[in-house]
């Protein structure tokens, strides 16, 4: 493995993770507050994991899956053949789009690389049909999301994993949109390392 290079939305951008007030709800924040979040996000505490470097490319701002796929295309040059490229999926209706087809797409031009995909915080394909043709031999726990997991921790450890060190209240992914404070960022990370371990990715 060369690098961890990791793309998603604001789970992966780590938003959630800083204290300031003045950027709090701020998808564009300055410099300094972005790579506050990137540096203190799941990948980094997956690559201190992995014992390797890592490339942070989530962003913010309503970042939906056919973004993360520009964003793919518009850097592919630089990716690696022995790279660990990991992808978090965004909600899979923020771009007007189809959840099938970015999938596609994105497997597509991902297709000599090494690459695992997850859900951040709602099944990319939960409320879609016909989908199960599709290669999800590197899709980990399709039907989950990272929310799941972090709410399973809340249960087991009575400590907040949210943003503002709240509890998740959502009655449903959709709503709330609460993202992960540093402790919820840090599980992310031992998921994913799990997940790894047991489909004999690492």
């Amino acid at each position: 493995m060369k690098r961890l290079v990791t793309f998603g939305d604001s789970f992966t951008a780590g938003y959630g993770v800083s204290d300031s007030e003045k950027w709090r709800g701020h998808g564009r924040p300055d410099k300094f507050e972005d790579f506050y979040r990137r540096m203190n996000s799941w990948p980094r505490f997956l690559a201190e994991k992995l014992d390797t470097t890592f490339v942070n490319m989530g962003m913010c701002d309503n970042f939906g899956n056919r973004d993360i796929y520009n964003l793919i295309k518009e850097n592919k040059i630089e990716l690696l053949s022995d790279d660990l490229i990991i992808i978090a999926f965004s909600f899979p209706y923020r771009n007007e789009t189809s959840p099938i087809e970015d999938y596609k797409k994105i497997s597509e031009l991902l297709k000599d690389h090494n690459v695992i995909y997850f859900n951040a915080f709602f099944p990319i394909f939960e409320e879609e049909l016909n989908y199960e043709f599709l290669d999800l031999t590197n899709f980990l726990n399709y039907k989950e999301s990272f929310i799941e997991h972090l709410i399973e921790c809340e249960k087991n450890t009575n400590k907040p994993h949210f943003e503002k060190n709240e509890f998740w209240k959502a009655e449903s992914k959709r709503g709330g949109w609460l993202h992960p404070n540093l402790l919820g960022y840090k599980e992310i990370a031992n998921y994913i390392f799990d997940k790894l371990k047991q489909h004999n990715v690492i």
